[in-house]
């Protein structure tokens, strides 16, 4: 038997959609894998002495990519972190889906995370890597696009847009249209008729 060989059982409890090559699967990882495994499971290279976890949704998702031949992985050149790209990309459109079907509603940045089964510090990062905003700046965007497209397609008046689009008020409507977009909602309804 080749001594520089270790062996880990993982079990993974997850909701997230696994890749068919994963499910009851044996996975022979390579160095870097390996490394990036302990890393996530202890900071050690001796998984027998790591503790049982009862494991975030997060750490499942990125056990799960580790053990994917078909994902390649890169360490970021100061924090050692993993560069998932392709995979962060997916998790923010479906996020951003989720957003676009909600726009009527309010929602908490907790009730963001927990429907994209991820905390609340990994979505915020994520929005903040991408998109240069957090999460709840990035809805509002979105709310103040769905406001001008019904100012101008529609007939509803400003109270009616916020009621409709889930802000708590005429006021807090007209100041975060004023922010996003630089004019007040009566201005550009003037200019976009």
């Amino acid at each position: 038997m080749d001594k520089s060989k270790k062996v880990v059982v993982i079990k993974v409890e997850t909701a997230a959609n696994i890749p068919e090559e994963l499910h009851d699967s044996v996975v022979t990882l390579d160095a870097d894998r390996w490394s990036i495994l302990s890393e996530l499971l202890n900071g050690s290279d001796k998984p027998d002495t790591a503790p049982q976890i009862a494991g975030s949704h997060e750490l499942n998702q990125n056990v799960l990519l580790i053990s994917s031949p078909s994902v390649k992985l890169h360490r970021g050149m100061e924090t050692g972190s993993i560069n998932t790209s392709n995979f962060e990309q997916e998790q923010l459109k479906t996020v951003i889906t989720y957003l676009q079907t909600h726009i009527h509603e309010i929602l908490s940045l907790e009730d963001i995370a927990y429907a994209a089964h991820m905390s609340v510090s990994r979505l915020s990062s994520l929005f903040n890597k991408y998109y240069k905003c957090g999460p709840i700046t990035y809805f509002n965007s979105l709310k103040i696009q769905e406001a001008r497209h019904m100012i101008r397609e529609t007939s509803l008046n400003f109270t009616q847009i916020s009621e409709c689009l889930g802000l708590c008020s005429v006021h807090y409507f007209s100041k975060l249209f004023k922010k996003v977009t630089g004019m007040t909602p009566t201005e550009y309804s003037r200019r976009s008729h």
